[in-house]
């Protein structure tokens, strides 16, 4: 799933060089006012909050795995998780970063469910919607590297789509990836993710994402070349851009 483009990528790391050479700079704060503008960028609406979900130890399961509640122990783990597929790992070493990124996790609006090994119960990663309240639901997804490439993402992100079906009738999902995220791409179209288009990514500056793409523009590789074509876009749009799936259960 998409964690950020080059563009925002560079503001962040911008933010933690700060944080690395000015003590007195509120990183922590600087850094959340950014995750806070992702998760503002489109209206609320009154949805079902998943509360009674929340609380169920069992969420769904399958061969191998469940689709678990979230545990206090799970924390260490979910860090570990989150910095191994980071694109900024360096942000980790920074005083706080990992438990603001809990908070996240855990957060009201939030709906996560930790995918548990069915034999040794360990966290392998985790699946859910970033807001509840948004009127697309927008899936998150990650795992372990070690868990990477044998089936366990897509299945559990269906599994974890029909699920919530269930419950509350909704039947559209999106998802959004970056355009050099094969991995997760082949997984969405795995599990029937259509290709919607592109859209904005936390940078909303127009001038200044025209400006980027255009000094930027050698750094569009051979793999973006063919996700924008696949997309119908311009390939320097995904230097600031991510990719819209669409998924219908």
């Amino acid at each position: 799933m998409s964690k950020s483009n080059d563009a925002v990528l560079n503001r962040l790391q911008s933010i933690v060089e700060k944080m690395e050479n000015d003590d007195g700079f509120d990183g922590i704060a600087e850094l959340r006012s950014v995750f806070n503008e992702i998760k503002s960028e489109e209206p609320e609406v009154e949805n079902y909050s998943f509360e009674k979900e929340k609380a169920m130890e069992v969420f769904g399961e399958a061969v191998d795995f469940r689709l678990c509640r979230i545990r206090q122990t799970d924390k260490e783990a979910y860090i570990k998780l989150e910095e191994e597929n980071s694109s900024m790992p360096r942000a980790y070493e920074l005083e706080g970063y990992g438990d603001s990124l809990w908070d996240d996790f855990n957060e009201e609006k939030a709906f996560n469910v930790v995918i548990r090994s069915k034999s040794t119960d360990s966290f392998m990663g985790y699946c859910g919607i970033k807001n509840t309240q948004k009127e697309e639901l927008e899936l998150a997804m990650t795992l372990f590297k070690k868990y990477q490439g044998k089936g366990y993402g897509p299945e559990a992100l269906h599994l974890f789509m029909v699920k919530v079906k269930e419950i509350t009738g909704i039947s559209e999902f999106k998802a959004l990836v970056d355009g050099e995220n094969v991995h997760s791409q082949k997984m969405c179209e795995k599990i029937g993710g259509k290709p919607l288009g592109i859209t904005e990514h936390l940078l909303h500056d127009q001038a200044y994402m025209e400006e980027y793409e255009q000094e930027h523009a050698h750094e569009v590789s051979d793999v973006m070349r063919e996700v924008a074509a696949k997309f119908k876009v311009a390939p320097e749009k995904l230097l600031t851009h991510v990719l819209v799936y669409r998924f219908r259960v």
